[in-house]
């Protein structure tokens, strides 16, 4: 019978990504030889190597070092689009937008004619920028007007207008104005004119939204965006409520 040596031998490794130190043990059964005399003249050897490892954790931590973040996956396939939702209610409309419109009112109630036929106002607002590029309507107030009834009343008459036997313009310029009458049937001036008898005058001046743009044509723009729009502007009430102004 043979001899069965063992020679066992230790082996220490370190894990590199677990942060572990393994062992392993090695048994080497070297030599494993039987004889016996199976047939004349015939021996049989067998050799057996037989690794026998037994795995044991030495040592192991959880906390490893953190490895790299690995590529980023291709993006998945689009889903199928929702369905539209329902159309919400509609807003109630907006009120309509106004330009920028001063109105001036003079008192002349106590203007003293003196025998002219003309009031002399001043108006320092009324400059060559305005002259040339705004829109102005004039009306003054006459305090000796009668209704259908025959009742005296006071009545806004546009200028230049006629105001029942008086014809009335208006000439304007840098810093002021003066309203002129003539007599109606005439056109003579008026002499007569009493205090009171035409007791203020409203001046409503609509200012250009482009002061590039020469004088007339901005004036004639006005003119028909009002006339368009069924404002006539020789209406005091009319031009009032249009813009929104206090009577």
């Amino acid at each position: 019978m043979g001899t069965i040596i063992c020679n066992p031998r230790a082996i220490y490794t370190q894990n590199p990504y677990l942060n572990c130190t393994y062992q392993f043990s090695l048994i080497f059964i070297e030599t494993i030889t039987f004889k016996q005399i199976i047939m004349k003249n015939s021996i049989l050897k067998l050799k057996y190597f037989v690794l026998l490892s037994s795995f044991i954790v030495i040592a192991c931590s959880k906390d490893g070092a953190v490895g790299p973040a690995g590529p980023q996956g291709e993006q998945g396939i689009q889903g199928n689009p929702g369905q539209d939702g329902e159309d919400g209610t509609d807003g109630q409309d907006g009120e309509n937008g106004n330009a920028n419109v001063q109105t001036y009112i003079f008192d002349t109630s106590t203007y003293d004619f003196g025998g002219l036929n003309y009031l002399l106002i001043e108006f320092p607002e009324l400059t060559e920028g305005v002259l040339k590029n705004d829109a102005i309507l004039f009306f003054i107030r006459r305090t000796d007007a009668f209704d259908v009834d025959g009742q005296q009343i006071s009545a806004y008459y546009p200028i230049p207008s006629k105001s029942l036997n008086h014809l009335i313009e208006v000439e304007m310029g840098v810093g002021g104005f003066y309203v002129v009458f003539y007599d109606n049937s005439t056109n003579a001036p008026v002499t007569d004119l009493y205090e009171g008898q035409y007791d203020l005058v409203k001046v409503v001046v609509i200012e250009s939204s482009n002061t590039q743009t020469l004088g007339k044509n901005t004036k004639t723009e006005w003119f028909s965006k009002l006339k368009m729009e069924g404002v006539d502007i020789n209406n005091y009430q009319q031009v009032m409520n249009y813009f929104g102004l206090e009577d």
